[in-house]
């Protein structure tokens, strides 16, 4: 075994400073070829048979129930409608989706107006008259849902360039889908007839699933995010047929939502989340075990012809290098001691193995049982913190996606010389649905340079103390038990001519119900970086997601605010 101290010397010794010559294990006639084998030890024995045969038996449960956090209601995880074998979506899409009521803008709400728009003119709707003496279809959605939008007046540029063109001028797709959500069918006052409302129905019917699909629309009131922690935490379950293994529950408690995968989550045997087993599906199967090989492995003997792209001579390696030499080791010792057995899964189920029996070239059997000595690979530990589970999970997630620009970042740091914390608000999410840089809004905000004349003459300014960036919220450390320290979320202040006025925080992030009190281990030294920010992804069954979510990152390198009392400045 490889360790810092010693290590499997991979070149055989020699008293000449260059290894190549020995590495290059040359040819120089069959006499010397033999010798060299024997000198290696090829002609030694050692009685063992090779596995020709292997026999798996599992039993394979799918992913049934989700619970998004520990308060929360489980729920059952939609199947997909194009293949029942297959969730409805991916997974981080049903766990890292913020509630219908965080996720609503204006813009998805022009979008899916203009949406129910084409559809309706593409099945020929939209202009037709329902009744003698009203109006078009479109006519009518505009006036009694019409996207009321006043620019307000602090609005960035870019909002209010938006609110100002649709203002007004487009349907409100989110208040047409908040009719519709419970009664389904069409708007109630449509003005319709019998012979035109089934058509009616069924274009309604498709919009509302599409921005049920696209923008999360009517998604559970229940999140997954916390937010003293900035981490995702949610469970899931699956149920086996047979009793002795039961419900199977995963459990993650500090998903940061930067790619899920099966580490990201801890088995807890003794939770459940009512899943009910499904139908038996216990699969066997016989197959050949190949040996476990990685591409530029060389071979595991030595008078194999290699390709000039096996060069073991230029392999470098540094004595603290421990994941390189134990790779090294493993091709060079262990190569044929290691067999795997490719095994088809659905996706979204959990697997347990009931038996491997095995035969070798003796045709001797041998039943492989469950030996959990301390080493497992994809296997979750238990929420414990003892061994781990014996279970192969096989997420339903999407091997990749495309992420929007954040529209919003927080960043936290660490503020020693005044013994606090400070939560940035780089961005934040402006009316229309745009990212708004609050540092470029404050700067526009700022009255312009005082001149002398204006200042009366004077050529020097005196400050009592200079601002705090309005963004720039403190985070001041309280006890809440002995040895165990928060920081505490405050408001900002700003200087007003009858004293101050609290500056609440104006994004999602640190907006809280309640008093905001973020553990004091969350902020380390190097800060913590926290967006929100739109993944789109395509799934297995052919179907398009986009959810918002949010992740919690290392943040970059920024200064704290340097803030000066009692000085004089140029005007």
């Amino acid at each position: 075994m490889a360790s810092i101290t010693m290590w499997t010397r991979v070149e055989p010794r020699t008293r000449a400073a260059d290894m190549s010559p020995a590495l290059s294990a040359q040819t120089a006639d069959p006499a010397w070829f033999l010798a060299r084998q024997w000198q290696l030890g090829e002609f030694q024995g050692e009685d063992t048979g090779s596995p020709v045969s292997a026999e798996l038996t599992y039993d394979t449960a799918p992913l049934t129930r989700v619970r998004r956090d520990s308060s929360a209601t489980p729920q059952t995880i939609p199947r997909s409608a194009v293949d029942a074998a297959l969730t409805a979506a991916p997974l981080p899409a049903l766990v890292e989706r913020e509630p219908d009521a965080l996720a609503r803008d204006l813009r998805t709400s022009v979008e899916a107006g203009r949406h129910l728009l084409r559809l309706l003119s593409k099945a020929e709707l939209d202009r037709a008259e329902p009744v003698s003496g009203g109006g078009t279809l479109r006519a009518w959605l505009h006036k009694v849902y019409p996207l009321a939008a006043p620019v307000p007046g602090d609005a960035d540029p870019a909002t209010a360039t938006y609110l100002s063109v649709l203002g007004g001028r487009t349907v409100d797709g989110y208040a047409v889908a908040d009719t519709i959500r419970t009664t389904g069918g069409v708007p109630p006052g449509i003005p319709t007839t019998d012979a035109l409302r089934p058509r009616m129905e069924a274009v309604f019917g498709a919009w509302l699933e599409w921005y049920r699909r696209t923008f999360g629309f009517g998604a559970p009131a229940a999140t997954s995010w916390r937010r003293d922690r900035m981490e995702h935490r949610f469970a899931l379950s699956a149920a086996f047929t047979d009793a002795s293994l039961g419900e199977v529950v995963l459990t993650a408690d500090e998903y940061d939502g930067n790619g899920l995968d099966w580490q990201d989550l801890d088995h807890d045997p003794g939770a459940t989340l009512g899943a009910s087993p499904e139908s038996r599906n216990t699969q066997k199967i016989t197959v050949i075990p190949t040996v476990a090989a990685f591409g530029g492995m060389a071979n595991p003997r030595w008078w194999e012809f290699e390709d000039a792209k096996i060069h073991w001579g230029g392999t470098a390696v540094d004595t603290t290098d421990l994941a390189r030499m134990l790779l090294i080791e493993y091709a060079a010792v262990y190569a044929g001691d290691h067999f795997v057995i490719p095994v088809e899964l659905p996706i979204g189920s959990v697997t347990s193995v009931r038996r491997l029996r095995v035969v070798d070239s003796f045709g001797e059997e041998h039943l492989i049982g469950d030996t959990d000595d301390g080493f497992a690979l994809f296997r979750n530990s238990h929420t414990s913190g003892l061994g781990s589970s014996p279970h192969l999970v096989l997420l339903p997630t999407s091997a990749g996606g495309l992420n929007s620009a954040p529209v919003e970042e927080v960043v936290f740091l660490r503020d020693e010389t005044n013994n606090m914390a400070w939560a940035v608000e780089t961005t934040v999410t402006g009316p229309a649905g745009h990212p708004v840089d609050r540092h470029e809004a404050e700067q526009r905000a700022l009255p312009g340079r005082v001149t002398p004349a204006e200042s009366g003459g004077a050529e020097l300014v005196y400050s009592l103390q200079d601002p705090v960036p309005e963004h720039w919220i403190p985070l001041t450390p309280v006890q809440l038990r002995p040895g165990v320290t928060a920081l505490d979320r405050l408001d900002n202040q700003r200087p007003t001519p009858g004293g101050y006025t609290a500056v609440p925080a104006l994004g999602r992030v640190l907006d809280a119900p309640a008093r905001l009190l973020i553990p004091e281990e969350e902020v380390p030294a190097e800060g913590t970086r926290v967006t929100r920010h739109w993944r789109l992804t395509r799934w297995a069954d052919g179907t398009t997601h986009l959810w918002l979510t949010r992740a919690k990152r290392p943040a970059r390198p920024q200064p704290t605010p340097a803030l000066a009392f009692d000085h004089v400045t140029v005007p």
